[in-house]
């Protein structure tokens, strides 16, 4: 009998397409919240507060702080915790 020739390798998977920008997870990084439509209002400084850039919600699960490429959601952050340079992320 003739040998039968190996099975070709399967072709590699096609890479993942971009999350939907309606995705429910946590974003994860400045890309996933401009995809998500959040625009950064300001960054907080010794004379511009967080209360001053967000107003009433600072400290709402739909702002985010950043800050080298973390994100911390409003309602997850100590105030204490805000850092001078930390990046304001709203929905506008």
């Amino acid at each position: 009998r003739a040998a039968t020739a190996p099975a070709a390798p399967a072709p590699a998977p096609a890479r993942a397409a971009a999350p939907s920008p309606k995705f429910k997870t946590l974003p994860t990084s400045v890309a996933d919240r401009r995809a998500q439509g959040y625009v950064m209002k300001g960054s907080v400084s010794k004379s511009s507060t967080a209360a001053k850039i967000a107003g009433a919600r600072w400290n709402s699960a739909t702002t985010y702080y950043t800050i080298r490429n973390k994100v911390i959601p409003g309602n997850m952050i100590d105030q204490s915790r805000i850092e001078v340079g930390m990046c304001i992320w709203m929905k506008p």
